[in-house]
């Protein structure tokens, strides 16, 4: 019916975790499968240790958007991004694979 792919990387000694894709087929959405995949993932990386969970998102696709918000992500600038990070947000950004286009968005 669909999937998640969470991973987990380092970050300054700290660890994060990143839920990279969802995809759920076209017959099951609007079913609550994509709700499941975050929030266990989500779940499972905090229980395994990272500090914080992350995930980009394209500015237009706004049901993914709205899922992942009401999972409790909530959307972070460079700004936000430079103070969690520092210099490190260059590798922060190779590390969850950000395109162009993307948004960043934190579930702390």
């Amino acid at each position: 019916m669909g999937f998640a792919k969470p991973i987990e990387f380092k970050v300054g000694g700290n660890k994060f975790g990143c839920i990279l894709w969802v995809a759920v087929q076209p017959e099951f959405r609007r079913r609550g499968v994509a709700t499941a995949l975050i929030k266990t993932g989500t779940q499972r990386l905090k229980q395994e240790g990272a500090k914080a969970v992350f995930a980009s998102v394209q500015r237009r696709n706004i049901a993914s958007l709205t899922v992942f918000t009401n999972q409790g992500f909530s959307k972070k600038s460079f700004a936000d991004l430079w103070r969690l990070f520092n210099w490190r947000v260059f590798q922060f950004y190779g590390d969850i694979w950000l395109a162009p286009g993307e948004i960043v968005l934190m579930h702390d």
